[in-house]
């Protein structure tokens, strides 16, 4: 089974959109009023309009891969993307937060 999509809850669409769009490179492939679809690499994003509260920590976290994830989040930081702590090793990795509230990461694994 592989993973499809990965639909997020919001009332900030255009936000969110924008964010998975302009910031991270996903191409909107699907604008439907109240339901956009982004092309992730081999997943779809979905962004549904509507919410019921906000997210919290259980929230779906999405992990974009990256060669060089210093430099990566550099450029998120300088795009205004609020980033945390990065993590080096082995694995490197650092965690994110886009316009709606939910946590994504980067990573070389």
């Amino acid at each position: 089974m592989d993973l499809a999509r990965i639909i997020f809850f919001t009332n900030k669409v255009d936000a969110m959109v924008a964010f998975y769009r302009d910031v991270m490179g996903c191409e909107l492939v699907t604008d439907d009023d109240g339901w956009k679809e982004l092309r992730a690499g081999g997943c779809m994003i979905a962004i549904h309009k509507g919410a019921k509260g906000e997210p919290n920590g259980r929230s779906p976290k999405i992990a974009f891969y990256c060669d060089d994830v210093p430099a990566m989040r550099e450029a998120l930081i300088a795009k205004g993307v609020p980033m945390g702590k990065l993590w080096q090793g082995q694995i490197s990795f650092c965690d994110g937060v886009d316009p709606g509230g939910y946590a994504f990461s980067i990573s070389n694994r």
